[in-house]
């Protein structure tokens, strides 16, 4: 009978627990496999509502003033020739994108603006988490 008993609390032998700790080493691996690949979509879905938070200011500035500014600046900041401003037409400026860097942006007259982020490299060009991402294209991913 006494034997029994200390069968019962001897607990786990070594092998058991490294076992264990390679399971749970196992499962985080994966985990972090997972979650990594979806940090760079994340990204991307922040950067198409920024574009659409950053358009919808554009077009409250051109309401206002009745055209859009030629600088991004001029969403924060009021520009000189811009006697009808009411900004500032956004909350964080300038905006940054999710790699930290600031939007840019390209008025070419009329209704044709573009706005870009540069991606993790912060430079134009690029591939995979370094390809730019442009206000005319992101809705084609």
């Amino acid at each position: 009978m006494r034997n029994t008993v200390l069968r019962r609390l001897r607990g786990f032998t070594l092998v058991e627990l490294m076992v264990v700790v390679a399971i749970i080493g196992m499962l985080a691996a994966a985990v972090t496999v997972s979650v990594m690949g979806q940090s760079y979509d994340a990204r991307v879905t922040r950067v198409k509502s920024d574009f659409d938070s950053i358009k919808k200011a554009l077009k409250l500035y051109k309401l206002a003033v009745g055209r859009y500014p030629r600088e991004l600046s001029g969403l924060w900041e009021q520009p000189s020739d811009a006697r009808k401003w009411k900004g500032p037409y956004l909350e964080e400026y300038p905006p940054l994108d999710p790699w930290g860097n600031e939007y840019q942006y390209a008025f070419r007259g009329g209704n044709d603006f573009e706005i870009v982020s540069y991606g993790a490299d912060g430079g134009s060009g690029g591939t995979d988490e370094d390809e730019d991402l442009s206000s005319k294209t992101i809705n084609e991913r």
